[in-house]
């Protein structure tokens, strides 16, 4: 009987060993190009990316540095939304059974810009790609034949800016939020 827990313990530390350096060597980088090329087909507008990283803080935490989203190729001014990190933090055991549970989303510093125009139409795509992970209903996507479901308990904005500007008004309206900190919790779809 001692054999067999001695033996259990061992798998079990050269799993955790074997995680640990998985997670430390793996170059989540080198498919930043893939990445960005699925944001852009998904939502239709340019997207930078500068890095993404793979990490462990109480369980696999993806971080993605200088997203932004701009809402013309042409005219890539201001960013429709900005973020200078973007931290997903994902439960690792329902993760191998192909249950994505983000158990928290942060977006450090994101700058989101929100419009209407002269015409009266207003552009809240900065504000959507913003929230949508927090407020979007279970996803089913799947690998394979498998069904994989996301599910995502928390948002937290830190030091945001929201920048509103109104063509439709005369004079025309440019307003600023800054400082935003914002924590939603109890928020997983379904």
């Amino acid at each position: 009987m001692k054999k067999l827990l001695l033996i259990l313990v061992a798998c079990c530390v050269l799993a955790i060993a074997g995680l640990g350096i998985f997670i430390a060597t793996f170059d989540a980088d080198r498919y930043r190009p893939q990445l960005i090329s699925q944001l852009e087909s998904a939502i239709g507008k340019p997207v930078k990316l500068d890095r993404i990283a793979l990490g462990w803080h109480g369980g696999l935490a993806v971080q993605l540095q200088g997203l932004a989203i701009y809402e013309d190729a042409e005219r890539q001014l201001e960013p429709t939304i900005q973020v200078d990190s973007a931290q997903a933090l994902v439960r690792l055991w329902p993760l191998l059974r192909r249950d994505v549970q983000v158990s928290s989303v942060v977006l450090m510093r994101p700058r989101i810009r929100a419009a209407r125009d002269a015409g009266g139409r207003i552009n809240l795509t900065g504000l959507v790609a913003a929230v949508s992970p927090a407020a979007a209903k279970p996803q089913q996507a799947t690998v394979g034949e498998t069904p994989v479901t996301f599910n995502i308990a928390s948002l937290r904005i830190v030091d945001g800016v929201l920048h509103w500007t109104d063509d439709a008004l005369r004079p025309p309206v440019d307003l600023w939020l800054r400082a935003l900190d914002v924590t939603v919790t109890n928020i997983a779809p379904g």
